[in-house]
């Protein structure tokens, strides 16, 4: 899954979403965006890596708390229904979309930030033309530096996992704050949903010998 691996490297800094853990602070940025938005990102870090996009344009429907993501180069895009705790991938050159378990690595609580995460200020910033402040995030999944909007877009963000092994950073280009139609989070009509319990079979499966 080369979307959800690439948003990973990217979005770093706001992964780590702990299961029942207490407010860290009350000091906070805000942790969705509160007005529809789309954004242009471009990805910082080691590019050395083929399959990390270089652009990535994300699409925020504030009043039903969605999140749609577009890698540049990549055969689909992923969707992030938060109230509801859901994730899903959209194939394009398979017509069909398939569901991703919210608890996988790739699930939709690596991309949110949330009360469990601890926030500390440290100034003011304006990025793709827009003010924000400069918080200091610290996750049980790792940690950085994000500069949000006061109504919870992140304009930049630069982190690195607790255990080092991943590196990574966006940073807007631009941001649109039009209204977005819900059709960009819906799989597209006459797409076909996919097992993924039976992908997974499947890509485990032993091949058959020669």
């Amino acid at each position: 899954m080369v979307i959800a691996r690439a948003m990973v490297a990217a979005c770093v800094l706001a992964a780590g979403a702990v299961a029942a853990a207490p407010a860290w602070a009350q000091d906070h940025p805000p942790f969705a965006a509160t007005r529809d938005a789309a954004i242009t990102y471009k990805l910082l870090g080691d590019r050395t890596d083929p399959h990390l996009p270089s652009e990535m344009h994300m699409y925020l429907k504030a009043d039903g708390g969605l999140m749609r993501v577009d890698a540049s180069g990549q055969p689909g895009y992923a969707v992030i229904d938060r109230p509801n705790n859901r994730m899903f991938l959209v194939m394009d050159s398979q017509k069909a979309y398939m569901e991703m378990d919210p608890t996988d690595s790739g699930g939709p609580q690596q991309f949110m930030l949330n009360s469990s995460m601890q926030f500390t200020r440290q100034g003011d910033d304006v990025v793709a033309g827009l003010p924000c402040t400069i918080w200091s995030v610290q996750a049980k999944q790792g940690s950085g530096l994000a500069c949000i909007t006061g109504d919870g877009v992140i304009l930049r963000a630069q982190g690195v996992a607790a255990n080092g092994s991943k590196t990574g950073g966006l940073e807007a280009t631009s941001v649109s704050y039009a209204t977005q139609p819900a059709s960009l989070f819906a799989p597209p009509e006459g797409y076909a949903r996919m097992d993924m319990g039976a992908v997974l079979r499947g890509m485990r499966a032993p091949k058959p010998s020669p």
